[in-house]
């Protein structure tokens, strides 16, 4: 059994880039419209395939975004800068490793993203 640090049992992990320093955990919540889910991802660390300036509109209501793809200059790690909102992009196996309303942890230093998922209580 692996523990991280505040004792709960850990499933796996998973890495991507992250963008600036953080520690965050919450729930999953995937998202693939956007503009449909305002409202539903209060809270949330959002999953989606692609950075792209469509999930701008909900970075104001989640508290971070995990995308399989993407680099350090795109335009959701941009935005990030400005919202102050955490993200970790790049992680290429996420749609394999984390489920919608799975509790995760995500720790990131010099741009090593590294999303725990924990096994619920």
């Amino acid at each position: 059994m692996i523990v991280n640090k505040n004792g709960f049992e850990l499933i796996g992990t998973c890495h991507g880039l992250g963008i600036m320093d953080f520690n965050i955990s919450g729930y999953v919540k995937y998202v693939n419209d956007p503009i449909n889910e305002i409202g539903k991802c209060i809270g949330k660390i959002i999953v989606v395939d692609k950075p792209d300036p469509s999930i701008v509109i909900l970075m104001r209501e989640v508290k971070g975004v995990i995308s399989r793809s993407g680099g350090l200059t795109c335009h959701v790690a941009s935005i990030r800068r400005e919202l102050g909102v955490p993200v970790v992009v790049g992680v290429k196996n996420v749609y394999d490793f984390l489920k919608n309303d799975m509790l995760v942890e995500i720790e990131c230093k010099n741009t090593e993203g590294i999303i725990y998922a924990i096994k619920n209580v």
